[in-house]
C-alpha cells in the first residue's frame, strides 16, 4: 500500500481550511492546515517526509503574506532538494 500524498492548505479563514480539507481527505489525500504563514513554515520544516503539495490563499491579514510564504517556500524546497514543490494559490 502506498502513502497517501500529502497536502498543506494555507489559509486564515477556518471555514475555508475545513471544506478543503474535507473534500481532499474524501480523495484519500493526508492534508494538514494552518492559518499564518509561520505555522506553514513551521509544519513544512517539521514534516519528516514533506508534503506533495501546498495549496495557499495569496491575501491574508497582519504579517501573514501569501506571497511571502510561496517565495520562502520555494526557497526552501529548492535548498532541500532539486525537485520543486507544487504550489497553487488563490
Amino acid at each position: 500500500r502506498m502513502d497517501p500524498e500529502k497536502i498543506l492548505v494555507v489559509d486564515d479563514e477556518v471555514e475555508v481550511q475545513k471544506v478543503c480539507s474535507r473534500i481532499l481527505t474524501r480523495f484519500q489525500y493526508a492534508v494538514s492546515t494552518a492559518s499564518t504563514r509561520e505555522d506553514a513554515l513551521k509544519l513544512l520544516n517539521q514534516s519528516a517526509f514533506g508534503f506533495d503539495l501546498v495549496i495557499t490563499d495569496l491575501i491574508m491579514p497582519g504579517s501573514t503574506d501569501g506571497l511571502k510564504l510561496l517565495h520562502e517556500i520555494k526557497k526552501q524546497s529548492s535548498e532541500l532538494s532539486n525537485s520543486e514543490l507544487p504550489i497553487w494559490s488563490s
